[in-house]
């Protein structure tokens, strides 16, 4: 702990006990009558957002943020998002200083990790990581549990929002009596106790120490009563979340910003659709002298027509509409969905999207037109970029306590190495909505502002990954050769044998002629 801190969570009251503020004196933005009534104070919001967002209103929001993102616009949004922060599939990519360890350890740390999931192989790593995006929008937040399999080997648990609660939320303050709790001893014996965390508080779940650092999750288990509920550190069970705010205690599902528009929309997609449905079903439309339907002229046998009435045809799904005037047939017509509508459509559609932090030109890309291309793909680079450093932090942590556990005394699977937790995850590849922009790439390379570095991890790969390919392409094209001495080795090297490197600088020949003065020794 720091030596000195401040209360984590605090209700401000005045002299006189009431809620701060009682009522200032000041008169700068103060309400007048004309602005209640044009616009009415919402609930005071003064104080800390884990006191604003009750436990049962998070629960409600979390509901209806599933509901509202498991179909439609919403779904298609976040699991397009998904696709293009997993693009890099969560590759781990060694950051220490030691390549040929990184180079023997990578192969052994990837097969652990597409199997850590307790759920099994359809939940593999990237699987894993890629649910996250979806998860985020709709739950606010998940929990990672690091655990062992019974072989020892590393694993990991993802435990959803609404398995972290509380029975009673009322309740403030962890029990003598409450959760249980697994402690490892000095001597390295587990044994369970209850009210590890008592005195501490509690809301939603979260248990805080006085500086309101979350040390510990409440784990709800199957019995109603509570007598398997789990209190796990936050050392072993830690959460994923991107907050909103320094003070808040669970965190807002992304699509709880956005809720009132796709509802809106919804709604107001349903009622285009039943027109949309009724103008289908509106065949023709028939005029007649009193615009009543004529039932005997409906069921008898086919008649010539007269003049004092004509032949009306039902079939199972269209309609014949009956209006009083002049007698004649004519098709129906509609221009429904109006040019005002699809309009008010995009902008709704447009903010909705904007509040799950994502564009909805991204589902539609012709729309863009000239330098809004340049616009989106920053924008949508920013967005990608912010969702996966939430989730590489997260991602990291498995992939090293995963190294750490393979290399430990009990499995020594990883050779033991002063670097082997020095993992990270690739980041996904940039986002371009054309290659024009590569020649500016490689203008500044040549120019100095960048490094070739800067561009590989454009691509979610790190120069040592990128030259290792190249070289693994030369001793492959080396080996066909070998085989096929008739084709020449540039032919089949293509670009690689001799070609200008994005630097602009001239790449080496793909075979060299040897230096004489190499052989004298």
């Amino acid at each position: 702990m720091p030596t000195q801190t401040a209360p984590g969570f605090l209700t401000l009251v005045d002299s006189r006990g009431n809620p701060y503020p009682a009522g200032p004196t000041g008169t700068q933005y103060r309400r007048t009558p004309d602005d209640d009534r044009l616009r009415p104070a919402p609930p005071n919001h003064y104080g800390d957002y884990i006191d604003l967002l009750a436990p049962r209103n998070f629960r409600r929001l979390v509901s209806e943020s599933r509901a509202q993102g498991g179909h439609g616009q919403p779904h298609a949004l976040l699991d397009q998002k998904a696709d293009y922060v997993a693009a890099s599939d969560f590759r781990p990519q060694f950051r220490g200083n030691d390549h040929t360890y990184g180079a023997t350890a990578l192969p052994i740390l990837e097969s652990a990790l597409n199997i850590t999931n307790l759920r099994g192989y359809l939940y593999d790593w990237r699987t894993t990581w890629r649910l996250a995006v979806p998860t985020l929008g709709t739950d606010g937040s998940f929990y990672v549990l690091l655990t062992r399999w019974e072989s020892g080997y590393p694993a990991l648990q993802i435990l959803e929002a609404y398995r972290i609660g509380q029975r009673d939320d009322s309740v403030q303050v962890v029990g003598a009596t409450d959760a249980l709790t697994t402690i490892t001893t000095d001597t390295g014996a587990q044994k369970t106790i209850r009210g590890a965390y008592r005195g501490l508080r509690i809301t939603g779940g979260h248990i805080y120490n006085p500086a309101g650092t979350e040390v510990a999750y409440r784990v709800l288990g199957p019995d109603p009563k509570g007598s398997d509920d789990l209190d796990i550190s936050a050392r072993d069970l830690f959460r994923v979340a991107r907050p909103r705010s320094y003070s808040e205690g669970r965190t807002p599902p992304e699509m709880a910003a956005a809720l009132f528009d796709f509802i809106g929309l919804e709604l107001a997609q349903s009622a285009q659709l039943d027109q949309q449905i009724e103008d289908a079903r509106l065949t023709l439309i028939e005029t007649n002298a009193d615009g009543k339907y004529n039932p005997a002229a409906a069921f008898s046998a086919p008649r010539a027509p007269s003049s004092g009435a004509t032949e009306t045809v039902e079939s199972t799904r269209g309609r014949t509409r009956f209006v009083k005037t002049g007698y004649s047939v004519t098709a129906h017509q509609s221009e429904r969905p109006s040019d005002q509508w699809m309009n008010f459509d995009s902008r709704v559609h447009s903010r909705g999207a904007a509040g799950i932090r994502w564009r909805a030109e991204m589902l539609d890309p012709a729309a863009l037109k000239g330098a809004s291309n340049r616009a989106l793909q920053d924008q949508i680079n920013t967005l990608i970029r912010e969702t996966f450093t939430t989730l590489d932090r997260a991602a990291a942590r498995v992939a090293n306590y995963t190294a750490a556990v393979l290399a430990g005394p009990d499995l020594r699977v990883l050779p033991l190495h002063e670097e082997t937790m020095m993992w990270g995850i690739a980041p996904p590849p940039w986002f371009e909505v054309d290659r024009a922009s590569a020649k500016y790439d490689l203008d500044d390379v040549a120019a100095g502002r960048v490094a070739m570095s800067t561009l590989h991890a454009r691509d979610g790969k790190t120069s040592a990954e990128v030259y290792t390919e190249r070289a693994r392409a030369y001793m492959e094209a080396l080996a066909i050769q070998k085989k096929y001495p008739e084709v020449p080795l540039e032919q089949i090297l293509g670009d690689l044998g001799n070609t200008v490197q994005r630097t602009g600088a001239q790449g080496a020949p793909a075979n060299p002629k040897p230096d004489p003065a190499d052989d004298e020794d």
